[in-house]
């Protein structure tokens, strides 16, 4: 439970991204209920303020929503005297709302372009082999495979492969240790041309995650 709590704790402590990875739909929802909640309490403020500003309220909740959203959504006022007699609450309850809608505004427009843009679906139409293959050249191994993108007309400009493997340390556990690119090679920055079938070769030698063990453990 300990470790759960910390996990959580750690998510919750850059609650933006943990937000941004719900589901849209509840994002929606969130928003939905934000702004209706920021109606409804804007509108109990209204009618405190009603009689001092004279808004002509009556006590009515519903005509309080009515203006509290016309305020926040800028769609006109109802009330008889827009300037509320110089009422200083109703300026200051004003700006508030009007600063407070900006923000959410700002806060939902960044949040349906991040889920627009978002990297995964994009990452759909890049393809990678459904088998690798390992391959003896002239006395030595290499572990092949192949990558290319589907969308031609807007295909990734300046893409960069990389390597790991990950496998079980009888010491350590679980760990990941990346493996050295021959093709396109590491030290150019291992670009590719994903407009074509793209291949791409490590090596399996002494210091490859792939190398049989015993040579492993004889490394310096």
């Amino acid at each position: 439970r300990e470790v759960i709590k910390g996990v959580s704790d750690l998510f919750m402590g850059d609650w933006y991204h943990a937000f941004l990875d719900t589901k849209f739909y509840i994002q929606l929802v969130m928003f939905l209920l934000a702004y209706v909640l920021c109606f409804a309490l804007f509108a109990v403020i209204y009618l405190l303020i009603s009689k001092n500003c004279d808004l002509d309220l009556e006590g009515n909740f519903v005509k309080a929503y009515l203006l509290s959203l016309e305020t926040m959504m800028t769609i006109g006022y109802g009330v008889p005297d827009p300037f509320m007699e110089g009422c200083l609450e109703g300026a200051i309850v004003l700006t508030v709302q009007s600063l407070l809608q900006l923000m959410m505004s700002a806060f939902l427009i960044g949040v349906i372009f991040q889920g627009i843009s978002r990297p995964q679906a994009r990452a759909c139409t890049i393809l990678f082999s459904e088998r690798a293959v390992i391959r003896c050249i002239d006395g030595a191994f290499y572990f092949m495979m192949r990558v290319c993108d589907l969308r031609l007309r807007h295909s990734l400009i300046e893409a960069h492969v990389r390597l790991y493997c990950v496998h079980r340390d009888p010491l350590t556990g679980f760990k990941a240790s990346p493996m050295r690119i021959e093709q396109p090679d590491d030290d150019l920055g291992a670009t590719l041309l994903l407009a074509l079938p793209s291949l791409v070769i490590h090596r399996i030698d002494a210091w490859s995650p792939l190398g049989p063990r015993h040579k492993l453990s004889t490394m310096p």
